[in-house]
């Protein structure tokens, strides 16, 4: 084990541990470089509980939106909101790096979200970055 580094899950409204799969609970995370906090409403996880296909989507949006906040924009911070709105999960991830002002070059988290999601958004804000997703989910 490396020191500093710690597993990563996520937890509902009601602090419930959401199972995402093996590779969001095995997502290992820096923590003194970047501090993580995760909101998650108790209908999206009932949604995603009974939805296989949802959750790997939303495993494979979070761990890329994480790497890519340190990575990229040197965040010390991320923000995870998770929320069932119709039938779609909307997942808001907003970190407090810095955002180099350029287009990005789409890469594979752009083929993840076009794959996974029915829309997306990212945008620069006064204090970081934006990226907002949503998920369909079987009802």
């Amino acid at each position: 084990q490396i020191p500093g580094l710690h597993f990563w899950g996520v937890r509902d409204s009601d602090e419930r541990q959401v199972d995402l799969g093996e590779g969001l609970a095995g997502a290992l995370v820096l923590e003194e470089v970047c501090s993580i906090a995760t909101t998650m409403d108790t209908e999206a996880t009932a949604a995603l509980d009974n939805d296989e296909l949802c959750r790997s989507c939303l495993r494979d949006v979070l761990i890329d939106a994480i790497s890519n906040a340190v990575r990229h924009g040197d965040a010390s911070i991320v923000d995870i909101s998770i929320s069932l709105v119709g039938d779609e999960v909307l997942v808001r991830v907003r970190d407090n790096g810095a955002t180099s002002g350029t287009a990005a070059i789409p890469g594979l988290g752009t083929r993840i979200l076009d794959e996974c999601s029915t829309r997306w958004s990212s945008e620069a804000t006064d204090d970081g970055y934006l990226l907002t997703a949503s998920l369909p989910v079987m009802p």
